[in-house]
């Protein structure tokens, strides 16, 4: 019997009691590496946790890509409200609007103070 064709049940197990049990399984392991695998059984994936969502790398083809403000960042996240006109100056800039109107904030400190009132 050829052990490149394949076998019912019955004559595997005549394959095994006569011996030749180790050529068969080295076939099947050797068909079985090259074999892609096609299907992954969803029970034996591990929980997602917000913890592995958290630690978890972001990916941009080959290399990872990072979340939130770069590592050494001196910002600070906030929530301020501003006039609608103001607003819509800055977003039809195009990104980063933000940084231009960040800098512009810092712009002003130099020549008014943060106390003083509005005109």
């Amino acid at each position: 019997m050829a052990l490149g064709k394949t076998k019912s049940a019955s004559e595997m197990m005549r394959v095994f009691y006569r011996g030749e049990a180790n050529a068969w399984d080295k076939q099947m392991n050797a068909k079985l590496k090259s074999s892609p695998r096609t299907w992954v059984d969803a029970d034996d994936a591990p929980e997602i946790t917000d913890g592995r969502i958290a630690a978890a790398e972001l990916r941009g083809g080959e290399k990872g890509v990072r979340r939130g403000r770069p590592v050494g960042s001196t910002k600070t996240p906030t929530t301020v409200w501003l006039d609608n006109e103001v607003l819509e100056a800055f977003r039809a800039t195009g990104p980063p609007w933000q940084s231009r109107l960040n800098a512009a904030l810092a712009d002003s400190l130099k020549t008014h103070s943060p106390g003083e009132p509005a005109v």
